[in-house]
Parts: C-alpha cells; sequence; structure tokens
C-alpha cells in the first residue's frame, strides 16, 4: 500500500520540474515511504509473533511469580543479581525491539520469535527473584 503511494508521489514530483534539487526531494519522499512501509511491515510481523508469544510471556511471569511464593515461604534467599540481570535484559530487549523496527537492513526470519522468548525469560528471572517483603 505505501509502495504504490510511494511510487505516485514519485511520479508527481518527477513532473514538477527539472532542477536538481526536485530530482533529490522526489527520492527522500520515495525512500521515506519505502523505510515507513518497512517498519509498518516489521510491526505487523511483531504483532503476529505477539499473539503467539503472549501466553509464553504470561505463564513465564506466573510462574516466576509463583517461584518467588514457594522461595518466601521456605528458607531460600532470592538474588539481587539475577533480579537486576532480569531487568536489564527486558530492557535491552525492548531496545532492541525498538531499533530492529527502525533498520533499514534486512534482518532474519527468527529476530521476532527470538526477542519474544528472550523477553519471556527476562520476565521469569525478574519476578522469580523479587524481593521477599515489598
Amino acid at each position: 500500500m505505501l509502495n504504490q503511494v510511494a511510487r505516485e508521489g514519485e511520479k508527481a514530483v518527477n513532473g514538477m520540474g527539472s532542477s536538481q534539487i526536485d530530482g533529490w526531494l522526489a527520492g527522500r519522499v520515495y525512500v521515506t515511504l519505502l523505510w515507513a512501509s518497512l517498519v509498518v511491515y516489521r510491526a505487523y510481523v511483531l504483532m503476529m509473533w505477539a499473539l503467539i508469544g503472549i501466553p509464553l510471556i504470561l505463564a513465564a511471569s506466573v510462574d516466576g511469580l509463583y517461584m518467588r511464593e514457594i522461595r518466601k515461604h521456605s528458607f531460600v534467599s532470592q538474588s539481587p543479581i539475577r533480579h537486576k540481570i532480569g531487568i536489564h535484559f527486558f530492557r535491552l530487549v525492548s531496545i532492541v525491539m525498538v531499533v530492529w523496527l527502525c533498520l533499514p537492513i534486512p534482518a532474519p526470519v527468527f529476530v521476532a520469535p527470538s526477542v519474544i522468548c528472550i523477553m519471556a525469560f527476562s520476565l521469569w528471572l525478574w519476578a522469580g527473584n523479587l524481593q521477599k517483603r515489598l
């Protein structure tokens, strides 16, 4: 859809004039629309994998919370280092996801599912090592 709009926009700008700035402007508009279509396409791919990955993320976070409850009533200490690693992984994965959406280079197919799996693991690690008393 955006590719068709980009082609129509290029045809319209090509008829504007013959100066160099018009050609440069037409090229920038065309490339911007192509990049926007790539971002929209990758967002749809990520949403498709998110629909499959939401049960995984929910199960991992609930399992982490149940592990926390079990550890809370036994004499096992939570690891603040693991908790911090889970927080940092979640932030890193969130940043990687946004960067992946905007990169104008080809990316392998397994990027989206691996991002969702790492996000689930980081939430499990984060929730499983929360403090005993909040």
